[in-house]
């Protein structure tokens, strides 16, 4: 299951995303370690889930160097894809160079 998260300011500034609500039941349902890994590349950061920082209960998502990759490859508000492999393992699309 692939979703687009709009990149908002504060995600692109603080290196965290919240998980859609309509993709959130296929994210783990308790707080704990989440791995993101990039599609074409070598790269994997490992996150944590935090089910306690949105008010409605959705899944937000933070890794140690994800802020510095959302700001490599990609502006304020774009749109990035991410597809959902498990319930801990996250795929990001790197984004297409059109």
């Amino acid at each position: 299951m692939i979703f687009r998260l709009k990149l908002q300011e504060t995600y692109y500034e603080k290196g965290f995303f919240n998980v859609i609500r309509e993709y959130d039941h296929l994210i783990r349902a308790d707080e704990g370690e989440i791995t993101l890994i990039v599609d074409t590349e070598d790269t994997t950061f490992i996150g944590n889930v935090n089910r306690s920082n949105n008010t409605n209960g959705t899944a937000r998502i933070r890794a140690k160097g994800l802020k510095a990759w959302f700001q490599k490859h990609y502006r304020v508000m774009d749109m990035v894809e991410i597809e959902i492999v498990s319930p801990t393992l996250l795929k990001l699309k790197y984004p297409s160079q059109d």
